[in-house]
């Protein structure tokens, strides 16, 4: 039952945020982890496009309490399957 889609830049944030999730679980930042992301981000959506997207997640969305259960109920309610299946690899890689 999809609601509404998940516009773009909505969905880049999310994805980025769900990374961040990922990145920090075991409670510790590793900067290759840090490099595997925003190699996928530049590759997926272009240099100038995932600038953006890390730019406005450190201003806004990094200083938030990043809730991965709300994300991913968020994205269920709005992506298709195919999507979620490229989100677990991505997140596992």
């Amino acid at each position: 039952m999809r609601s509404h889609r998940v516009s773009p830049a909505d969905f880049e944030l999310n994805l980025l945020s769900l990374a961040s999730v990922v990145i920090k679980a075991d409670g510790k930042v590793n900067q290759k982890e840090m490099d595997y992301v925003r190699m996928y981000f530049v590759q997926a959506y272009g240099k100038d496009r995932a600038n953006a997207t890390f730019r406005t997640f450190n201003e806004v969305i990094k200083k938030r309490e990043v809730n991965a259960q709300n994300i991913s109920d968020y994205l269920r309610q709005r992506t298709r399957y195919e999507s979620r299946l490229q989100i677990i690899h991505f997140l596992f890689s």
